[in-house]
C-alpha cells in the first residue's frame, strides 16, 4: 500500500508551517499519560467523610469534591459574566443530598489553616454569599484531627430536615407584561406538553430549563 503521507519538498514546508501530516495528527500514543491520583481526599477530608458517613447513615448521599457551577447557576449570562466567572473553577469540600432525588441541602466547607489567609476570607465571603443568594446554606468546620459526632450532627442536621430551604429572593422582572420565574427570576417560556396526562396542556416553563425547572400553569 502507498505511503499517503506528504514527503519530498511538500513535507519541508509543512513541517516549516508547523503542519503536522495527517497520519501524525491522528496517531496515538500507546500508553497515555495520565495515572490516577492518590490524594483524592485529604487525611482531614477522609476523617470527616467518615463522621458524616456515621452521623448521616442511609439518610442522605454525601458527595465530596463537587464543582460550585454543578451546584448554582447564574442569571442572564451574559449580563453577569463576571459572577459566573468567579464560580468558574471553584470547588466545595461535601455536599449532603437527598436520598431519593440527589437534591443537595446543605454545603459542607473544611477550613484549614489556609482559610486565615486574605485572598482565602475574601473568596470564602464570596462563596458563602452566592450560596445564600442560591438558597443553599453552608456549614463551615475547623480542620481537626479528630472530630465529635454529635458536634457535626448539631450543625448539619437541622439542615436536612424535609422542610424546603427557604427561596432566594428573585431579581425584580424589567418588564411588568412578561411572566418570570418566581425561583430565579428569568424570562419564562409559553410551551405545551407533548406527551403524558396533560399532552396538549400549554403552561409555562423557566427560560433557564433545565437548570431550573420551574413551571407556572397558563390561565388562557
Amino acid at each position: 500500500m502507498p505511503d499517503e503521507s506528504p514527503s519530498g519538498c511538500l513535507g519541508m514546508i509543512l513541517g516549516l508551517l508547523g503542519i503536522r501530516p495527517t497520519s501524525a495528527r491522528l496517531a496515538v500514543p500507546k500508553e497515555l499519560p495520565f495515572r490516577r491520583r492518590d490524594d483524592f481526599l485529604s487525611p482531614a477530608e477522609r476523617s470527616l467523610f467518615g463522621v458524616l458517613c456515621h452521623v448521616l447513615g442511609s439518610n442522605a448521599v454525601i458527595c465530596p469534591k463537587v464543582r460550585v457551577a454543578d451546584l448554582i447557576f447564574v442569571v442572564d449570562r451574559r449580563s453577569n459574566q463576571g459572577h459566573a466567572n468567579k464560580i468558574d473553577r471553584k470547588h466545595v469540600d461535601f455536599v449532603i443530598c437527598t436520598t431519593d432525588t440527589v437534591t443537595p441541602r446543605v454545603i459542607i466547607e473544611l477550613d484549614d489553616s489556609s482559610h486565615s489567609r486574605a485572598d482565602r476570607a475574601e473568596r470564602d465571603e464570596f462563596v458563602d454569599a452566592a450560596f445564600q443568594a442560591a438558597g443553599l446554606p453552608v456549614v463551615r468546620i475547623p480542620a481537626r484531627h479528630q472530630y465529635q459526632p454529635a458536634e457535626i450532627a448539631a450543625l448539619i442536621l437541622p439542615h436536612c430536615t424535609d422542610q424546603k430551604a427557604a427561596e432566594p429572593q428573585p431579581p425584580a422582572p424589567m418588564f411588568s407584561s412578561a411572566v418570570h420565574c418566581p425561583n430565579c427570576g428569568n424570562v419564562m417560556v409559553l410551551r405545551t406538553a407533548g406527551q403524558g396526562a396533560r399532552a396538549g396542556e400549554r403552561f409555562y416553563g423557566c427560560k433557564s430549563y433545565p437548570k431550573c425547572r420551574t413551571i407556572l400553569p397558563c390561565a388562557e
